[in-house]
């Protein structure tokens, strides 16, 4: 965790609440508001930071405003494009900064949440049909 101090760095806490609310939904639905939420408290230097190594897969628009992300499975795809862009920088011996392994984090627990709460959603609406 980087520190100044004793206190914890802003981005630390927006990433620290962003994981709690992913792993405290109920739902897809809420895992997807959580992720957009916290795409909603980047910092336009951050945003900007990212774009320096996006080719337009980045969560973000051209006036670093986070983009809508519609679904899981939209999640998945835009999870999979940073995902890619990490593996690329890294097979060409460039790490990736910060903001981009962070965003690949998040987003690869939220897929991983919002696929488990559709399966477990799945499996009831099944069984109570039965």
């Amino acid at each position: 965790m980087a520190t100044r101090g004793d206190s914890e760095l802003p981005t630390d806490l927006g990433l620290r609440r962003a994981l709690a609310r992913i792993a405290a939904a109920e739902s897809a639905a809420q895992v997807l508001r959580s992720v957009q939420t916290y795409l909603s408290t980047w910092p336009r230097e951050r945003v900007v930071r990212l774009q320096l190594l996006d080719g337009g897969w980045a969560p973000f628009d051209e006036k670093q405003r986070p983009s809508r992300i519609n679904g899981v499975r939209d999640l998945q795809r835009v999870h999979n494009a940073v995902r890619r862009q990490c593996e690329l920088l890294r097979q060409s011996a460039i790490a990736p900064n910060p903001e981009l392994i962070e965003l690949d984090e998040v987003l690869y627990v939220a897929v991983q949440a919002a696929q488990l709460l559709q399966a477990r959603k799945s499996k009831a609406q099944s069984e109570g049909a039965a």
